[in-house]
């Protein structure tokens, strides 16, 4: 289908909580956690209800290996990030380098960071699918994650051979609450989440949520720091029991520096009585005031959704955006990196149940406007500026994807499904 795809030691957390009671609503059930029967029964399994394959179904009864958790879940545990959804999924490995997250499903993904090689495991966020640059930013006020194991070609087109990680938002809610969380730990921790939601009228609710996060760098130099800045303003509108359809707007800034690698003693060419190590001699290039992140991401979407009859119709525009700033070292070797990507998507889907049978159909357009470029530092000079750095990799592609799917699944008995 469409192209793409430290933890804090000793923290204290301090909480101010301040809402009516929020009504959940089926999709943000996503934990499967055994209840009792008040009667004092054998315990049983909430029913989960999963969107992961594009139909709505309960997740004991899908034939596919799906992880779903909440966002209440993901607060609890502390995940602020995509790599922390490690905790949930099995044989997940999700690690970060330099401006993206190299995910891997079951041992299947991609560590080819490059805009112009499509991931092995697509992201979704609110059903739009988003570019490996583009994944920065996307855990906070969160209904629910929901991980299904690939090969998912069928649904999720060739970016999703490792799978599909599928971010849906909270929703607005027809009630006015909102919640604000205070977090402060060591190497000057500070965090703060909230949102609120407005009824405007019986048939429109707006939620606004923000969230920033910054701590000290974990690393020599105030290398490994967080400095991000998340924002999303959505509205759900309701004209009736059979349509719905939420807008939203997302943002995200990181300016935080990454971690670096580097030669530790650092050679300075400028000693006269320094042995040299083999090969060329070199400066001491390493800069603090050098070593940067900055990581922009916008999302602007949609979702509709309608029913007629017992067909249900959803169509999902999307634009996204980011921009990226990354300058680091390679050893000795300053290594600057820019890029900018653009991307216009659109999904129409058609689900209907037929007794025993389950169909989905649809239609997919993408398209994909990339902008690179990387530089390789020289750090020979024996005097400050001590680098001349050089193109090493220059990128203009764009592409346009079209693509058509379908899926069905017939129920021949209760135990057996046939897709």
């Amino acid at each position: 289908m469409g192209s793409r795809g430290l933890n804090c030691l000793g923290s204290v957390a301090a909480a101010a909580m301040a809402s009516l009671a929020v009504p959940t609503w089926a999709a943000e059930q996503a934990s499967v956690l055994p209840t009792t029967n008040p009667g004092g029964g054998q315990a049983t399994l909430e029913e989960v209800v999963v969107t992961a394959r594009k139909v709505t179904e309960d997740l004991q009864e899908a034939p596919a290996s799906i992880v779903a958790v909440s966002g209440s879940q993901l607060q609890a545990a502390g995940v602020v990030d995509v790599q922390g959804l490690e905790k949930f999924v099995p044989s997940a490995n999700l690690r970060s380098e330099g401006p993206v997250v190299e995910t891997f499903i079951r041992g299947v993904g991609s560590n080819i960071d490059s805009a112009n090689v499509d991931e092995a495991v697509s992201y979704n966020y609110n059903g739009i699918v988003l570019s490996r640059f583009a994944t920065a930013g996307l855990l906070f006020d969160v209904a629910n994650v929901q991980v299904i194991a690939g090969p998912q070609g069928t649904l999720y087109g060739g970016t999703a051979a490792g799978g599909a990680i599928n971010v849906t938002s909270a929703r607005p809610k027809d009630d006015a609450a909102g919640a604000i969380t205070l977090e402060g730990g060591n190497y000057a921790r500070a965090h703060f989440s909230g949102f609120q939601d407005i009824p405007v009228s019986d048939m429109l609710s707006v939620r606004g949520a923000i969230d920033y996060d910054r701590r000290d760098g974990y690393e020599t130099y105030g290398f490994d720091a967080q400095d991000s800045i998340r924002g999303r303003l959505s509205a759900l509108i309701t004209p009736n029991d059979s349509a719905s359809v939420l807008v939203f707007a997302s943002g995200s800034y990181d300016d935080g520096k990454p971690a670096v690698a580097i030669n530790n003693p650092l050679y300075d060419s400028s000693n006269p009585w320094k042995v040299a190590p083999a090969g060329p001699t070199y400066a001491n290039p390493v800069d603090p005031n050098y070593v940067q992140r900055t990581i922009e991401t916008y999302v602007f979407g949609a979702n509709a959704d309608i029913a007629m009859g017992d067909n249900h119709f959803t169509y999902i525009p999307g634009f996204v955006h980011n921009i990226i700033g990354y300058q680091t070292y390679i050893g000795y070797f300053p290594h600057p990196v820019k890029e900018s990507e653009a991307q216009v998507s659109q999904e129409l889907r058609w689900n209907r149940r037929f007794d025993a049978l389950a169909l989905s159909a649809g239609v997919f357009y993408l398209h994909d406007s990339v902008g690179m470029y990387g530089g390789f530092g020289a750090p020979i000079l024996p005097k400050p500026p001590y680098i001349a750095v050089t193109p090493s990799g220059q990128l203009r592609q764009d592409e346009t994807s079209y693509a058509v799917f379908g899926q069905g699944v017939y129920s021949v008995t209760d135990k057996l499904r046939l897709t």
